[in-house]
């Protein structure tokens, strides 16, 4: 790699990195339990939704690929889907908030991160170096 390349690889896998925890930080927090309710919660799920050593079974990986970043942020608690997931949360699960509801909530905090990286960018490069960039966010 180039020093220019170097300098673009390593801004945009520290945002990715940065962005996941934002999105952690960002989620809102478990809904209060219903009176009714005799369920004791685990937290396993919320466990598994950190961004550091606590989430063991959490999904978080950031890693350069085709000349961009990518980075993966979720779970793989067995029941998530039922609990989380917009098209599989169970009716009674309905107060809950979901999965893609938040990222697509915390998307405008991503992007602030990789504007902030374009800056950081354009400043080690120097003023040949224009300070756009494209972000395309997949949820």
């Amino acid at each position: 790699m180039t020093d220019a390349s170097q300098v673009v690889h390593n801004e945009m896998m520290k945002a990715m990195g940065r962005s996941l925890g934002r999105l952690q930080e960002g989620l809102k927090k478990y809904p209060t339990a219903k009176p009714e309710s005799r369920y004791i919660r685990t937290m396993d799920l919320w466990r598994s939704l950190t961004v550091g050593k606590l989430g063991l079974q959490g999904i978080h990986s950031v890693k350069g690929i085709h000349g961009g970043v990518e980075g993966r942020w979720g779970t793989n608690v067995e029941y998530a889907p039922y609990v989380i997931d917009q098209n599989r949360q169970a009716a009674h699960m309905g107060r809950w908030w979901t999965l893609q509801g938040e990222a697509t909530r915390l998307t405008p905090q991503v992007v602030k991160e990789f504007q902030a990286a374009s800056v950081r960018i354009a400043d080690k490069l120097g003023p040949m170096w224009t300070r756009t960039i494209t972000i395309e966010v997949e949820l």
